[in-house]
């Protein structure tokens, strides 16, 4: 549904947002990567609320090298 890219110079950020359902409910999934000095993190922020949708992207954003 949505696609992201929000690298920097020191962290390159892409990933996509998909709609899920189980039985009960649909909900969001932000899947994102994160490489940093050769190394992946592969991260999902689920949710069910839009409103966490910032939080999502926020939190992936404050992963930093230090």
């Amino acid at each position: 549904l949505d696609s992201f890219d929000f690298s920097d110079e020191q962290v390159y950020r892409v990933g996509y947002l998909i709609k899920e359902n189980d039985v009960q409910k649909e909900y969001s999934v932000i899947h994102g990567f994160s490489i940093i000095d050769a190394q992946v993190i592969q991260l999902a922020f689920y949710f069910d609320n839009q409103s966490d949708r910032e939080w999502a992207i926020e939190t992936w954003k404050g992963i930093k090298l230090k």
